[in-house]
């Protein structure tokens, strides 16, 4: 697989890691995922290409907002960051863990049966 479609692969799963959090977060002030998460390498596999040689996701909370901040070191050792806000009011906020995208909106939904 090329470079840049591992590391689309590696920010969909962070996002995708994001993504299982918010419902939580939008409810809890302090939520058993604010932390900071290291991905676990031997028990983590990477096929095919190589795997990162480390991977940080920190997730931390001021009020209402979420921010989740992620730090990936490459195999070639090259370091790329990643910020992602969690502001649930419709409104574009800046998100440099793409190159696809360069923000987020996210409102809040309320399902009914």
């Amino acid at each position: 697989m090329k470079q840049r479609t591992m590391i689309m692969l590696t920010w969909a799963t962070v996002l995708g890691l994001a993504a299982a959090t918010l419902p939580q977060l939008a409810f809890a002030q302090n939520g058993p995922q604010i932390g900071t998460w290291k991905l676990n390498l031997q028990r983590s596999q990477y096929i095919p290409g190589p795997a990162p040689r480390s991977m940080t996701l920190n997730i931390a909370q001021d009020g209402a907002v979420v921010k989740d901040t992620v730090q990936i070191v490459h195999a070639a050792g090259n370091v790329s960051t990643g910020v992602v806000m969690h502001i649930y009011d419709g409104q574009p906020h800046p998100a440099t863990i793409s190159r696809d995208y360069d923000a987020t909106f996210l409102r809040k939904s309320i399902a009914t049966l």
